[in-house]
């Protein structure tokens, strides 16, 4: 019995070196993985604190054009959009499920606009702050990084007028853009519109009003309710505009989401319609390429910058060179025969159809017989290159043309977002998830009936 409890002992001791050891050893690895994960947080951190450092020190644009203009002023506009593209650099990844966010995170990136604005202007510098809020919002609530791993834009001045004490500066802005998430695409940006006014103050230029034709901005201010006055009822005022937009982008970016995940999953599956003849996509998107940037006045097409935009003519020019034939049968036709609107079946003139997307949207929707086989409101992600994308406020307020040029595809072959080119505003290789503060609409072509 006592050589038995002996070794019961000296098994129990065994046991209990052998306890503490792992106790030990599983403490230590915990230790061990805690000073690991320290120091990559510090690693981390000490890497964004370099990149915000070389954020804030860089220069991103230059004057792409000689303009008279006084070297302050011009200095002031190049630091004024400076801040608001270095903003974009390093926009936090704030994606979940739930959509649930902290804004603080966001507002820390937000620049200090005081610093360009003049005293007197906090509505101009509230507008532009809660635009550059959306914007960032919107992208920080992405599946991937849409922060900006390159940047550099030019600005081509368009016309100054005023005297030493103020400007009125409207000029183009062009932007070359390599978004981190698809770092090897060149998406640009060319001639979106601005305008900016200048006072001098205090011996130097400040912004005293702005004005940018791009889709954040000019959501803001087609909802901002310009009869506030104080600063609080500003704010007030801007806050609402922020959390409406905010709400309809995040409806947006659920449907997005959706779309995305029936498609990779198979769950979607696009069901051609039948046509006589297919469309030439290869030829279509060599047109959308070769033309996104110059208007192609040579082959007879009218420009429609000044009318109302040119998105809808690009678009349709795409598809007349991907073979769809000009349609002057039944109720429903499109055309371009010249610069006359004229919606009757006779060769003369262009059809609504032709030229103004919605109208677009109504004849390929309801098309039967002769002419362009398609369908309206496909899975965004089914999208082909020669395919139109088309936003707007919902279904009934279609407001602009997209061509599709390309899709962007993760590290597991799965389809993640589509490449847009689009003329007013242009944009070439730009992503359809930089469209979402609108409703988007997939119009899949297919060919044409005999």
């Amino acid at each position: 019995m006592n050589k038995k409890k002996k070794k019961l002992k000296k098994s129990a001791k065994i046991i209990i070196i052998i306890l503490i050891v792992a106790i030990l050893a599983g403490l230590g690895y915990l230790f061990y993985e805690n000073y690991q994960e320290q120091k990559r947080i510090e690693a981390e951190r000490a890497a964004y604190e370099a990149r915000q450092a070389e954020i804030a020190q860089s220069h991103l644009g230059k004057f792409s054009n000689k303009f008279s203009l006084d070297k302050g002023a011009k200095k002031r506009l190049i630091a004024f959009t400076d801040d608001l593209y270095r903003c974009q650099m390093e926009i936090p990844r704030l994606y979940n499920k739930n959509f649930k966010y902290n804004q603080e995170k966001i507002d820390r990136i937000l620049p200090d606009l005081s610093k360009h604005f003049a005293t007197g202007s906090y509505t101009e510098k509230a507008v532009c702050r809660t635009a550059l809020r959306f914007s960032l919002t919107a992208r920080a609530l992405a599946p991937f990084d849409t922060s900006l791993e390159k940047c550099s834009y030019d600005i081509k001045i368009r016309n100054v007028s005023g005297d030493e004490n103020g400007l009125k500066i409207d000029y183009y802005e062009s932007a070359k853009i390599n978004f981190r998430f698809i770092p090897d695409i060149n998406s640009q940006m060319y001639h979106i519109k601005n305008s900016i006014v200048l006072k001098k103050q205090d011996g130097k230029w400040k912004v005293s009003k702005y004005y940018r034709e791009e889709d954040f901005y000019l959501a803001v201010i087609n909802d901002y309710d310009y009869s506030a006055h104080t600063k609080d009822s500003i704010d007030k005022s801007l806050d609402q505009v922020f959390s409406k937009l905010m709400k309809k982008n995040i409806g947006n970016t659920k449907s997005y989401i959706k779309d995305m995940q029936a498609f990779n999953s198979g769950e979607f599956v696009d069901k051609p319609k039948s046509c006589d003849v297919a469309y030439d996509r290869e030829s279509a998107l060599k047109y959308a390429k070769k033309y996104v940037k110059k208007r192609n006045t040579k082959a007879g097409w009218a420009v429609f910058d000044d009318w109302g935009g040119n998105c809808q003519n690009f678009g349709s020019q795409m598809l007349n060179a991907g073979g769809i034939p000009m349609d002057l049968e039944g109720s429903q036709v499109w055309k371009y025969y010249g610069t006359t609107n004229d919606n009757s079946n006779s060769a003369y003139g262009y059809s609504a159809s032709w030229a103004v997307a919605p109208s677009f949207r109504y004849y390929a929707q309801n098309n039967k017989g002769y002419g362009l086989v398609a369908k309206v409101d496909v899975n965004k992600f089914a999208a082909e290159a020669g395919d139109i994308l088309q936003v707007g406020t919902g279904k009934d307020g279609i407001s602009h043309t997209n061509v599709v040029v390309g899709t962007v595809k993760d590290s597991k072959d799965r389809t993640i977002d589509v490449l847009v080119n689009s003329n007013t505003n242009n944009r070439i290789n730009w992503p359809m998830w930089m469209g979402l503060s609108k409703y988007q609409s997939l119009v899949k072509i297919y060919g044409w009936n005999k």
